[in-house]
């Protein structure tokens, strides 16, 4: 398959595993190229028919402690899969168009930056997403919606997400509508920095801060409550049934020409 025949429209949805907004995308849409990734269609199985590309971009063996048999399933999808090289047990996997990205998406730009000779060191990449946004780009796509990409700041995604925002302004910058959902992080920052009031902003989050940990506490409590009420009713229910036991013992060990019937007496 020539990598031109994956484009059919000229608006790009991109798809991502968060659970709040991915739900949201418009995958019933005909009017959008549906490009999902990894092992989405085991939350998503709808996914597997109406996607048009798929990427899986996690080294060259298709491989998720999630999904054992990822490589069965990927060859399953009514679509391309692009991956780092043509996979042998993976008839519909594509080579992703690495050496096209690498000289259109180069960070420095031509002439620019000669002490840094190497190719893989002038581009900027540090997740699939931005990969699958370059490549939204290359093949000029006029929009592109990005759902179930939140990249929160925790200690993963702040590592991943500064280069997913560079892309998502190269593409704003080429003239193409980007459309974020109001769930994403992305592009996102809760306070103009030298506007408004940070000393405010921050007691605000510190204030929001102590009340979350405080209702965590709360259930976190109530679950270690609840957990002592279970074993306790599982400690009594042993017990009486261990009694049970012994009383039906002595009910059919009785006496020859009493009726021992347990069915009449339950």
């Amino acid at each position: 398959m020539d990598i031109k025949e994956v484009k059919k429209n000229d608006k790009c949805l991109i798809l991502g595993f968060a659970p709040d907004s991915r739900g949201l995308a418009p995958i019933d849409d005909d009017s959008f190229d549906i490009w999902p990734l990894n092992e989405l269609y085991m939350e998503m199985p709808k996914l597997m028919n109406r996607a048009t590309a798929w990427f899986q971009l996690h080294g060259t063996e298709p491989t998720d402690v999630r999904d054992p048999h990822q490589a069965l399933n990927l060859s399953k999808l009514n679509c391309p899969v692009f991956m780092w090289k043509k996979h042998r047990d993976i008839p519909n996997s594509i080579e992703y168009p690495l050496a096209k990205i690498m000289k259109e998406f180069d960070t420095y730009g031509e002439g620019m930056a000669p002490d840094i000779p190497h190719e893989r060191d002038r581009i900027y990449m540090t997740n699939t997403i931005s990969w699958m946004i370059v490549m939204a780009i290359a093949y000029e796509y006029k929009e592109i919606h990005i759902y179930g990409v939140n990249m929160a700041q925790d200690q993963e995604y702040k590592k991943q997400r500064p280069s997913c925002e560079m892309y998502i302004g190269w593409a704003r910058g080429r003239g193409i509508k980007i459309y974020l959902p109001k769930e994403s992080d992305l592009c996102t920052s809760w306070l103009l920095y030298g506007y408004d009031d940070g000393s405010k902003q921050m007691s605000k989050q510190y204030a929001r801060s102590k009340e979350l940990t405080q209702r965590i506490n709360g259930h976190q409590n109530n679950r270690q409550n609840h957990l002592r009420a279970a074993e306790n009713d599982l400690a009594a229910i042993n017990q009486l049934q261990g009694a049970k036991e012994n009383t039906d013992y002595m009910i059919n060990s009785g006496p020859v020409g009493v009726s021992n019937d347990l069915s009449r007496k339950k």
